[in-house]
Formats: structure tokens, C-alpha cells, sequence
């Protein structure tokens, strides 16, 4: 067994700290898809947003990159006043034979190392590349805090419980008996908040190669992990993304880039090294990407 058993935020700027950008929306005709406009964006950004300074933030962000099965990683954030924690798309690394769980592992010993309580873990349900590890986590840590984390398992919830009843035999008890040790969150909602100890979180449905997609946004920080969102027009334009899949990845995009541009964008999909931060691109790097060419910025 991993571990032995244990049982505000500053004022807000005055007036508006930032200028809406413009989003226009455009006639665009996404049916068409041998018409060159129907993969241009249906909105413009022709107003740059003024740069400004960041909201003090209580927020502690650990990621966990893998290396062994390409771009991806998971996040813990942590509330530094409180130390009550979040994890954010938890994996299990491929392993010859079967899978390891190295990746959480590593996860769980930060936890240990630095008294975190983890409140919650959630996924981005972004483009599936390796297993999950909310389950194995979730096992641990109800024997290492006593309780289990909330856990939004959306529509992976049943084949959870008939892994259950497999596992355990039992295929006499109704979906409600399966027990998974409590705290199973229904499907998050757009613009649904919860706390995180003194931090508050906000879900956004942001669909883009997959429909279920969501980011979660914290003070000046928004967690993605499908980097379509961050790409791009001329990616988004060489995938595969046709009809209700390509309108919704417009809508994600522009909701997107609507934060303030200061906003740091963690994608779980983004290789280690990319963007100025390392991992990380700023809302308003992304933004510059959908700007006129001949647009002047100040």
C-alpha cells in the first residue's frame, strides 16, 4: 500500500480591469465544406485587448508531464492557504506487458510530501491517448485521507460499474449498490462553480475534436487538454473537424479567447517546451492568431 492511513483572495481591481475584446460574429457557411470560408473562424478579432496586471492568485499548479506516450500531462492544483487540492486528468502510463501507474505514483508522493487534501478529480475528457487514472488514484487516497476525492465520471460511470460487478461478482446488485466509495458528480455544467478551498473554480464546455470537451478555469489560469483550441485557423483547417463538430470548435475558440489575454492557457496535449511559459501559452497568444494579418497593434 502506497500510504499508511491519515484521517480572500485579494480585492478585485476597481472598475472593469480589462477591455472586452471585440468578437464579431460573421455569416459563415459550415455545410459547405468545399467552400474555402467554411473553415475560416465566424467572428474577427479587431480590437486588441490592453495588456494588464495579473489578479494575485493562491493557486499552486504542479505539472506532471509524461514523456513516454508523447505530449501529455496532468495537473495538480493546490490551494496554498488551505492546501485542499484538485487533480486535473490523472493517467496510467503503457507498460510492457499491460499499463503502470508511474505517473500517479509520482502524483501521490507530492501529495504526501506536501499535506495536500484532494478535494476533487476531474477530467477534461480531451482526446483519449492513454487509460486513466482516477480510479487507482481514488482507491489510494481513500486510504490516505479517509474520505474519496469528488469525482466527475460523466458517461464513463457505467462501465465503471460493470467493471465492478465483474471484479466483484456482483451481478445481483442493481447500479446503485456498486459502491466506489461515494462523492460520484454527475456531468458538470458551463459556467457551473465550486470551491477549492479559498480558490474558486469554473467549468467551461469547450467541445473541439471531441464533443465532452471542458476546461477548467482558476483565477487567471484555464486547464484544456485538447490543443486543437490553441492551434490555430490553418490546424483547425487540416483537420478533421466537419458540420456540429467544426461550429462547436469555433464557439470553444471564441469563448477562449474572450479571457482576459493575460490568461494562462495549461494544455494538456501542448509539449513541454512550446510557448513562452513551457508547457503554457497566454489567451493572448492565441488570440493573435485569429487577428487580420494588417491589424495594428498598439
Amino acid at each position: 500500500m502506497l500510504f499508511k492511513r491519515k484521517h480572500a483572495r485579494s480585492k478585485k481591481q476597481a472598475g472593469s480591469a480589462d477591455t472586452t475584446t471585440s468578437l464579431r460574429l460573421q455569416s459563415a457557411r459550415h455545410d459547405d465544406f468545399n467552400n474555402d470560408d467554411a473553415f475560416r473562424p465566424p467572428f474577427t478579432v479587431d480590437e486588441p485587448t490592453p495588456r494588464r496586471p495579473l489578479d494575485f492568485t493562491d493557486a499552486i499548479i504542479h505539472p506532471f508531464h509524461s514523456a513516454s506516450i508523447g505530449p501529455t500531462t496532468s495537473y495538480l492544483i493546490a490551494d496554498k492557504l488551505t492546501l485542499k487540492a484538485m487533480i486535473i486528468d490523472p493517467i496510467l502510463n503503457p507498460s510492457n506487458p499491460g499499463i503502470s501507474t508511474a505517473s500517479a505514483d509520482q502524483i501521490l508522493k507530492l501529495i504526501q510530501t506536501h499535506k495536500y487534501t484532494i478535494d476533487r478529480i476531474l477530467e477534461t475528457n480531451g482526446p483519449a491517448q492513454t487509460p486513466s487514472a482516477t480510479w487507482y488514484l481514488r482507491g489510494q487516497l481513500l486510504q490516505y485521507q479517509g474520505f474519496a476525492p469528488y469525482t466527475c465520471t460523466g458517461k464513463s460511470f457505467a462501465g465503471i460499474q460493470r467493471m465492478f460487478r465483474r471484479k466483484y461478482a456482483a451481478s445481483q446488485a442493481g447500479p446503485e449498490e456498486v459502491s466506489l466509495g461515494g462523492n460520484i458528480e454527475a456531468d458538470l455544467e458551463d459556467g457551473q462553480t465550486f470551491e477549492l478551498g479559498s480558490l474558486r473554480v469554473r467549468v467551461m464546455k469547450l467541445p473541439a475534436t471531441t464533443p465532452e470537451h471542458m476546461g477548467f478555469l482558476i483565477d487567471s489560469n484555464v486547464f484544456i487538454s485538447d490543443s486543437m483550441l490553441v492551434a490555430g485557423p490553418e490546424a483547425v483547417r487540416a483537420s478533421r473537424c466537419r458540420g456540429e463538430m467544426l461550429e462547436g470548435l469555433w464557439a470553444s475558440v471564441r469563448g477562449l479567447i474572450s479571457l482576459p489575454g493575460e490568461t494562462s492557457v495549461y494544455c494538456g496535449q501542448l509539449p513541454q517546451g512550446e510557448g513562452e511559459m513551457g508547457g503554457c501559452v497566454r489567451v493572448e497568444e492565441v488570440r493573435a492568431m485569429y487577428r487580420p494579418a494588417d491589424s495594428n497593434e498598439e
